[in-house]
């Protein structure tokens, strides 16, 4: 059986409350470079501690834009030959039906390996948060009997002997799994800014050689798949990225990028900036109150938030004896 990372991830702290996770991780080869690749589930991550050897990883990438969370593997502390290391990738996505499989290492499982079948496609707004990006999955049934998933985020899921995804979280009772396909991986390692979100000035009507449909979606080339619109951007937006675009009046154009004005509070997400019980309010702060609160908290901060007539600028959210407060 391969063996992967058993790590513990620590989040930063907030109203003395400090999330801790244990997540699967695994190492793979690209280019020649070793790196630990796991998952942040969208928290603002503080520490990454390898429970074998009980050493804190050095993070590369706490992409802002997905869920991956890239580390650097010190091999002076680490055995190598403990564990499998990939390099053989498929970047499109699979079919409908095709077999997945995923190892459950060091679980108390009978089955070691859990079998799934692709049953669709979702594009899920970020961590569900009412934000205009739509992150993909696969979306796959579970064949095999597994009674629990716990710990298993981070996992590699393969296709045919090839890392096809990363497995994120189970839901339906455990019968349907939502996994990452690694071609978002592979855009966190070859993006040049991980930290923002981009877009074109003016709505695309085609992109290269691609028209948008009226159902705002465009063929991806490399996933082979329909994509919506917002999950394109956000795959293939980067830092000087320049393409050949038709805009809203039909001229053909080369056009840079710019960053996405209403999505800047994705910078430094990887943070919770605070003074004292005052937070700046960014996707990741909101998703460590849905983690500590009820939902109706996180609904009545979205409230304070719409209702709020700051619109050019930072919000920060302030807490004092049980009351949230805008400022």
């Amino acid at each position: 059986m391969p063996k992967y990372l058993t790590l513990i991830v620590e989040c930063q702290e907030y109203l003395s409350k400090t999330i801790k996770l244990q997540m699967s991780g695994f190492i793979i080869n690209i280019k020649g470079i070793n790196k630990v690749i796991t998952l942040h589930h969208f928290l603002p991550i503080k520490t990454v501690v390898e429970t074998e050897i009980n050493q804190q990883l050095s993070i590369l990438i706490n992409s802002s834009w997905s869920e991956f969370l890239i580390l650097d593997l010190d091999s002076k502390n680490i055995n190598l030959n403990k564990y499998s290391i990939y390099k053989n990738i498929q970047n499109k996505l699979p079919n409908l039906n095709d077999e997945l499989t995923m190892n459950i290492v060091n679980s108390r499982e009978t089955n070691n390996i859990c079998i799934m079948k692709v049953c669709g496609y979702d594009y899920i707004p970020y961590d569900n948060l009412n934000i205009d990006m739509t992150l993909p999955y696969i979306k796959a049934s579970v064949i095999s009997k597994v009674n629990e998933f716990a710990g298993l985020s981070g996992s590699p899921v393969f296709i045919n002997n090839k890392l096809v995804g990363v497995f994120s979280k189970a839901c339906s009772n455990n019968q349907i799994v939502l996994i990452i396909p690694i071609y978002v991986l592979i855009k966190n390692l070859e993006k040049k800014d991980n930290n923002n979100i981009y877009m074109y000035s003016s709505i695309p009507r085609k992109i290269n050689s691609y028209y948008v449909k009226e159902n705002m979606t465009i063929y991806h080339q490399i996933l082979k798949n329909y994509v919506p619109l917002s999950t394109y951007l956000l795959l293939e937006g980067d830092l000087n990225k320049e393409s050949l675009i038709q805009n809203s009046i039909g001229e053909n154009i080369n056009e840079k990028m710019i960053v996405n004005p209403k999505l800047g509070n994705m910078i430094d997400c990887d943070l919770i900036k605070s003074n004292q019980y005052t937070y700046l309010i960014t996707p990741r702060l909101l998703s460590v109150l849905k983690r500590i609160f009820k939902q109706s908290i996180l609904k009545h901060i979205s409230s304070l938030i719409n209702k709020s007539e700051i619109k050019d600028r930072e919000i920060w959210l302030s807490y004092d004896k049980g009351c949230f407060k805008i400022l």
